[in-house]
């Protein structure tokens, strides 16, 4: 399962994008603290999550979760 969440605000500047999940990483962006607990939260679930951000455009971020169905 992909998930999106699209925020047409603020994009993230190229010379940060590497470090938007870096919990020393301390630019506003008015929750990238959230986001490195996001990420870790997301890892250990065996997720992953991933953003593209382009001038114009905003940020969308993007979560990719297994979802295990168990059978009755």
């Amino acid at each position: 399962m992909i998930i999106s969440l699209q925020d047409f605000g603020m994009e993230i500047p190229e010379e940060d994008k590497e470090f938007i999940f870096d919990r020393f990483h301390q630019e506003d962006y008015g929750g990238a603290t959230g986001l490195c607990i996001c990420k870790e939260i997301i890892t250990k679930a065996v997720g992953k999550i991933w953003f593209e951000s382009e001038i114009g455009n905003g940020t969308t971020f993007y979560l990719s979760l297994l979802i295990n169905k168990k059978e009755s």
